[in-house]
């Protein structure tokens, strides 16, 4: 929901700036000004959204490897889970995720 209000509010500013029907405090250059700060806003949270569900994908697989007595291993690239391995002792391993 925040998105699509997110999302019409840049397309109002961008369609006001081509019309030139902005106030007249406002120029142009303010306006792309405000509309590249909004679109920056919006990719910052996405990324921070992005890298708090794959954190959380990330603690459930560690968890559930705990549970079962195991010991996690992980590698992550960029907070992306890349290699998990759940190592149950020294000469049996469970390979969830390759």
């Amino acid at each position: 929901m925040i998105y699509y209000v997110i999302i019409n509010f840049i397309h109002i500013l961008v369609v006001r700036v081509r019309e030139g029907t902005m106030n007249s405090h406002m120029n142009k250059g303010s306006a792309v000004a405000v509309v590249a700060s909004v679109a920056i806003v919006i990719v910052g949270i996405l990324m921070i959204t992005n890298l708090y569900f794959n954190s959380k994908e990330i603690q459930a697989a560690a968890n559930t490897c705990y549970d079962n007595g195991g010991l996690p291993i992980v590698e992550k690239t960029n907070g992306k889970l890349t290699y998990f391995k759940c190592k149950m002792d020294e000469t049996d391993e469970i390979q969830i995720m390759d």
